[in-house]
């Protein structure tokens, strides 16, 4: 008798309300089509603890994985989703600023400048 098959549990990345909201807001201001473009959120290898996050407007491309919240759409490449796989996107206003962050259940630690992180062992390697 075949064992049965436990469904791949979908990879994910939850956009806040306040991240989708500014991401309308920044597609507005630069007079980008929202049909055509999309806020990237990535990983590449720097910084001081290893990795830094990257995050910009882009076109996506094929292999990207797309999240939508309130008609805004987040797109991650393949290699980034694995170390971003279960991450939250929001955006904070602090006193010192306001700006997009990831809270991403696979950070062992960050530096002291705030855009440089390391990931747990468990976690798959990164971008090259």
């Amino acid at each position: 008798m075949m064992e049965p098959q436990t469904p791949a549990v979908k990879p994910f990345i939850r956009l806040t309300d306040d991240a989708a909201r500014w991401i309308g807001i920044f597609m507005t201001e630069q007079k980008l089509n929202p049909a055509e473009y999309a806020f990237r959120v990535g990983v590449k290898a720097g910084g001081c603890s290893g990795y830094e996050y990257v995050m910009r407007m882009d076109r996506p491309k094929d292999a990207d994985t797309v999240f939508e919240h309130n008609g805004a759409r987040a797109i991650v490449d393949e290699r980034s989703l694995r170390l971003l796989n279960g991450s939250s996107l929001h955006f904070v206003m602090k006193y010192q600023g306001a700006g997009f962050t990831i809270i991403n259940p696979r950070v062992a630690s960050s530096c002291g400048c705030g855009s440089s992180v390391a990931f747990k062992q468990d976690a798959p390697s990164g971008p090259a």
